[in-house]
């Protein structure tokens, strides 16, 4: 019986920034059990919830030992949490590492993604 996720991301798997980032974090060495949820089309509660939470299109959540990090404060868990090998946690571990400049630079990743959707023709989630 595979045990419950110490870690969960909720990201928007039509986004191919936010897809490949909650792949490439390769979180899996330092908790074992991650779960990656596509709010497009995955019907687990915490969506639904999630979306109580935040606004999808403007942050991902990631749920860690039953706590909700929204957005910066995400980002700056998953920065100081992933395996220190590969190119994407070498380059963001120095950014995102403090949550003053996490909160400084995600609006900025927000608004790219958005650009990101557009360029590739793909719309936001909806709600």
């Amino acid at each position: 019986m595979a045990s419950e996720a110490r870690v969960v991301v909720i990201y928007d798997g039509e986004c191919v920034f936010c897809a490949n980032f909650a792949r490439l974090l390769r979180l899996r060495e330092n908790f074992g059990a991650v779960r990656l949820i596509n709010a497009r089309n995955d019907d687990d509660p915490r969506v639904a919830e999630a979306r109580r939470h935040a606004r999808l299109n403007d942050a991902f959540v990631v749920i860690a030992d039953d706590r909700w990090l929204i957005g910066p404060e995400a980002m700056n868990f998953l920065a100081l949490a992933s395996d220190e090998r590969g190119w994407l946690p070498v380059l963001m571990r120095p950014i995102f590492r403090s949550p003053r400049i996490a909160r400084v630079l995600y609006p900025a990743l927000v608004r790219l993604r958005k650009i990101g959707l557009w360029l590739m023709g793909r719309k936001e989630l909806a709600y």
